[in-house]
């Protein structure tokens, strides 16, 4: 599978730093990831260390603890290096046609966006959180459907691996749609559906 990703049209990295960055769909997806893994195990840390070990008086979130850290590292983590992966390989799969940077890009710009504004939304309140769910929301859904184009556009369809991804990530994305409603109600019947999907 690595073969998959590093055979890409080549793009000189003397020519453009910024250009080289932009040329594969797994660059960007892929530092949005690392960078959201670490500011949601620090997050995590920055809670524990009140809430449990006593530095500070706990700190109060836009949601409880547990609700905020499934949703940074299931449902905000995985999905970008998930798209990253999946947009460079889903053309090599079935033989389609690499998918349009502005899709991958614009995708990519959503999701992190939507990192930055649920960080903010965790401790300016609840209305801003639901906001950067619901930019998490906008993202996979375009991120979906250039995936889809590609799918339906691709001289191989019948690949099973993509065939499962495909399924997988309508899934995630209903489960990202019932972890919005969840919390929007307070039903966290809804919420722990959500927790025990995304982490299956």
């Amino acid at each position: 599978m690595l073969n998959i990703i590093l055979d890409q049209p080549k793009v000189s990295p003397q020519a453009s730093g910024w250009k080289y960055f932009i040329s594969q769909p797994h660059q960007p997806f892929f530092l949005l990831g690392a960078l959201q893994s670490l500011l949601a195990i620090s997050w995590w840390l920055i809670d524990i260390a009140g809430r449990f070990g006593g530095l500070y008086e706990p700190i109060t979130w836009a949601v409880a603890p547990a609700v905020g850290h499934f949703y940074l590292l299931i449902l905000s983590t995985f999905p970008l290096f998930m798209f990253g992966f999946l947009m460079t390989t889903y053309p090599r799969w079935m033989n389609g046609l690499q998918i349009d940077r502005e899709l991958y890009l614009t995708t990519a710009a959503i999701l992190g966006i939507g990192m930055i504004v649920g960080y903010l939304g965790l401790f300016l309140g609840f209305s801003v959180f639901l906001i950067a769910v619901t930019l998490n929301i906008t993202g996979w859904i375009v991120g979906l459907y250039a995936l889809v184009k590609v799918y339906f556009n691709a001289e191989r369809p019948d690949v099973t691996h993509a065939l499962i991804t495909s399924s997988v990530l309508f899934i995630g994305l209903d489960l990202l749609i019932g972890y919005a409603y969840g919390i929007g109600h307070s039903d966290y019947g809804i919420i722990a559906l959500a927790k025990i999907g995304g982490i299956w």
